[in-house]
């Protein structure tokens, strides 16, 4: 990247657009699954550019004369200063997060489930995969909507996730290349990598139902010897549990997959941080090369990103980077 590119931001609320000189500081958070989006931002008072809670806003961000959207989403709470603003505005996932329902659904794959949970919220959706079939599902209200869709997210083995557009998207990003190559000493200004190791080697999921052997038009009971039914998934010590939602062997087999990939690109965190890069985006892959231990050296997953601009540190990003599965 050429040295003497500047730092480029634009943020857009409700159709008015500002550029870098009035802002003070941005910083954006982004993760795969677990939290909804976040913008806060600091921006002098004299912009010219009026803001109230509940607008829609957007930031681009890049180097030079154009930037990439890095976040969408709605203004939630502002504080105000003699000569500043300081604003947190949260991505679609927000109204997942604050809205619960009592609803059951019956006999229809989990993407199904997860679109009329979205609908709920008004909340638009990009990629949603189909998932296993379910049963039923009582989406109680003891649990969040964002709940939900994150334990149905586990059960199919995908992430809950905004893409450029804002969307909340409920599917797997199949990767085989790496989006970015990261070689130390080049362009790397620092990085953390813990490896670790799960007391659990494998996972093995017994569905809850003698229909389970005979196909989903069986009539259902609980079966006293599961060793035929159970589906298993890894080596080593054995986490062995019932999963309710899964009625057949084929979906145990799924979740016996999911929670198993889980566990590996668990036990692989870390961070790095470079230049300010506006597409790195979580679920892509990274390879880091010439790493001072080479047993650093490989391919990872983006589990999150932060994107930060001040004037003292310039723009820079930062990767949450888990093993990839």
């Amino acid at each position: 990247m050429p040295r003497l590119l500047k730092p480029f931001a634009e943020l857009t609320v409700d159709g008015s657009t500002v550029n870098i000189s009035p802002l003070r500081a941005i910083r954006v958070q982004r993760r795969l699954s677990g939290s909804a989006d976040e913008l806060r931002f600091a921006m002098a008072l004299n912009a010219g550019l009026n803001i109230d809670q509940g607008a829609q806003v957007s930031l681009d961000l890049g180097w030079g004369n154009s930037g990439t959207t890095v976040f969408q989403g709605t203004i939630e709470s502002l504080e105000y200063t003699l000569n500043e603003v300081h604003a947190i505005a949260c991505g679609a996932q927000k109204d997942l997060i604050q809205m619960r329902i009592d609803e059951t659904f019956i006999d229809q794959n989990a993407g199904d489930v997860v679109q009329a949970l979205a609908g709920k919220a008004g909340v638009q959706m990009g990629r949603v995969d189909q998932g296993i079939r379910l049963a039923k599902y009582h989406a109680d209200g003891s649990a969040t909507l964002f709940e939900h869709l994150q334990e149905l997210a586990r059960l199919c083995g995908v992430d809950v996730f905004t893409d450029d557009a804002g969307k909340v998207n409920f599917t797997k990003r199949e990767a085989f290349t790496a989006d970015y190559t990261l070689q130390y000493g080049i362009n790397l200004l620092d990085a953390r990598i813990r490896h670790g190791k799960s007391a659990v080697g494998a996972i093995e999921v017994v569905p809850e139902s003698a229909a389970s052997q005979e196909g989903d038009e069986a009539s259902s009971w609980l079966v006293k010897n599961s060793r035929d039914i159970a589906a298993k998934e890894g080596d080593g010590g054995v986490r062995r549990f019932s999963a309710a939602l899964c009625t057949t062997k084929g979906a145990a087999e799924t979740a016996a997959k999911a929670y198993q990939r889980d566990l590996q690109r668990r036990a692989v965190q870390g961070k790095v941080l470079i230049m300010g890069q506006p597409a790195a985006c979580p679920g892509q892959v990274v390879e880091l090369t010439d790493m001072p231990d080479s047993a650093n050296d490989g391919f990872y997953e983006i589990s999150g990103v932060e994107h930060a601009l001040d004037a003292i540190r310039g723009f820079r990003s930062t990767l949450h980077l888990w093993g990839q599965a």
